[in-house]
């Protein structure tokens, strides 16, 4: 009986892993991106400190697709996991929020910090997709709370905080629509 339990209690930990992780990347998956993002709002208007959220495309992925197939594309998001994860600190969450788009939760970074992280990964993504015949370039968006911001305060005054992600979604789709590698 004991080794039932034990067993029952491993399979739903994987199963619930499986449910948060997007399967291609490793990264977490929106589902699990927005539960990290309620819980690092609330704790930084807990604790007055600055929360940062950058969230980027790859433009020129469907290109990627078209010409190399699926597996092209795959090898491309998989890569940008790769930079993501060896640019970001271990407080840090990066996630594939949708198609070939991806985002970063920067717990206690100011906007300035934030624009500096997302600049050299930008650079770094660039340098990955470099020799590629259809090229991939990052375009980026991001938002931050002010430290201290109360619950009806500033750019999260809506509940759950999904009034930082979105805008911050809206301004990376539009830098896409602008031109590639913003």
């Amino acid at each position: 009986m004991a080794y039932l339990r034990h067993r029952i209690v491993g399979l739903l930990g994987r199963l619930y892993e499986t449910a948060r992780t997007d399967v291609l990347t490793g990264l977490l998956n929106r589902r699990a991106f927005e539960e990290r993002f309620d819980e690092e709002l609330e704790r930084s208007r807990r604790e007055c400190r600055p929360l940062s959220v950058v969230v980027g495309d790859l433009d020129g992925f469907k290109l990627v697709n078209d010409r190399g197939g699926h597996q092209a594309g795959d090898d491309a998001l998989r890569r940008l996991a790769s930079e993501l994860n060896a640019w970001k600190r271990k407080a840090d969450v990066a996630a594939r929020v949708g198609g070939e788009e991806f985002a970063l939760l920067l717990p206690a970074t100011q906007e300035k910090g934030a624009l500096e992280l997302a600049d050299r990964i930008r650079l770094a993504v660039r340098e990955v997709f470099a020799g590629d015949d259809a090229t991939c370039s990052p375009s980026r968006g991001r938002s931050t709370t002010r430290s201290g911001s109360g619950p009806g305060e500033g750019p999260l005054a809506r509940p759950k905080g999904r009034a930082l992600v979105s805008p911050t979604m809206r301004v990376a789709a539009a830098r896409a629509r602008e031109g590639q590698d913003r």
